[in-house]
Order: structure tokens, then C-alpha cells, then sequence
């Protein structure tokens, strides 16, 4: 399995690292990223030797299996979009699918007619809403 990584930011890192932690168990032959500050790429080189982290992003998505999309979220849809013209993978998208509403449901149609699957992450553990639930699930 080939997975790549959009945006290396503090999530994008995590994700990098975790990959790496799970390589062996999940069959991963390659994990790459794609950044576009040259200046933050020769840095993580040297924190991530050994693996692909480019300013190419055809290169960075090309025959991914998996592809998470750790950019800014006013950023996901072109940017998914912009993979799909380079790779057919399954999603994974961290933070809110979009910043826009009317655009989640055509972006979650573009990926559905892949037949790949899709993933969006956000986390909510202090959230009022999962503070409620909790609540509930008590009684």
C-alpha cells in the first residue's frame, strides 16, 4: 500500500509519524508527502529521512493507495480534486470536510463515483455536543 500525505503541519507530521509507527503491520510500502514551503521540506527531509516529501504534487499522490488531506480546510476541495486528476485513492480528511457546506455534498459525490471510501476527522473531545453525549451514555 502507497500512502501520501497532503500538507505536513503539525497534524500532517502526526499522521507522517503514526504511518511510519504502523508501517510493517499495515503492509505500507511507501509513505510520501507533499508541501509547498521548500524551506520546511529541507527540514522535514532531515526529520523523515528515507521518505518521499515533495513540492511535486503529482509525484507526491501518484498510485496512492490512501491519501490524507491535512491542508487548510478552505483548501480541501480543489485539492482533492487536483489528486483525483493524478490517483484514484481512498480519503482521508482531517478537520471539517469543508469550509464551505454546499460544496461537501459535490465533493463526497466526486469521491463516491471513484468507488473509493472517504474519512473526515474532526476532533471534538471538549465539544459541548460530545460533553452532552457522555452525559447520557452515563445514565
Amino acid at each position: 500500500m502507497i500512502v501520501s500525505i497532503i500538507g505536513m503541519g503539525s497534524i500532517g507530521q502526526r499522521h507522517f509519524k503514526n504511518l511510519i509507527l504502523f508501517k510493517d503491520k499495515y503492509k505500507i510500502k511507501q509513505i510520501k508527502a507533499y508541501e509547498f514551503n521548500r524551506e520546511k521540506i529541507s527540514l522535514l527531509k532531515k526529520k523523515f529521512e528515507n521518505f518521499l516529501i515533495t513540492d511535486n504534487f503529482a509525484e507526491a499522490v501518484r498510485h496512492s493507495d490512501v491519501v490524507y488531506i491535512c491542508s487548510p480546510t478552505n483548501l480541501h476541495n480543489n485539492t482533492i480534486l487536483k489528486v483525483l486528476k493524478y490517483s484514484n485513492p481512498h480519503f482521508y480528511i482531517e478537520k471539517p470536510l469543508s469550509s464551505k457546506i454546499d460544496k461537501c455534498r459535490e465533493i463526497l459525490n466526486k469521491i463516491k463515483s471513484t468507488k473509493k471510501k472517504s474519512c473526515c476527522w474532526i476532533h471534538v473531545n471538549k465539544s459541548s455536543c460530545n460533553n452532552l453525549c457522555k452525559k447520557n451514555i452515563k445514565k
